[in-house]
């Protein structure tokens, strides 16, 4: 593996999240909302392709979890 390759494989593994705006708390508390909806939404997933729930009950199960997502957007006042 050349140089390049390993620096591009550095990168890919080892993440670096560079904060250029200010530190705004509800941008922190909306991330990280975020993150559990999307962790929430690749179970739901994965629950419904291996058999477990119906396609229909997966929808609605994620349509719920994003009126809340949304939801607390509009409280945070995230734009």
């Amino acid at each position: 593996m050349n140089g390049f390759d390993q620096v591009n494989k550095d990168r890919l593994l080892y993440l670096h999240n560079h904060c250029r705006d200010e530190f705004v708390p509800a941008h922190v508390i909306f991330n990280t909302s975020l993150q559990e909806f999307a962790r929430r939404v690749e179970m739901i997933c994965g629950l419904q392709a291996g058999g477990k729930i119906t396609a229909d009950a997966a929808y609605e199960q994620i349509h719920q979890l994003y009126q809340q997502l949304r939801k607390s957007r509009e409280v945070l006042g995230v734009d």
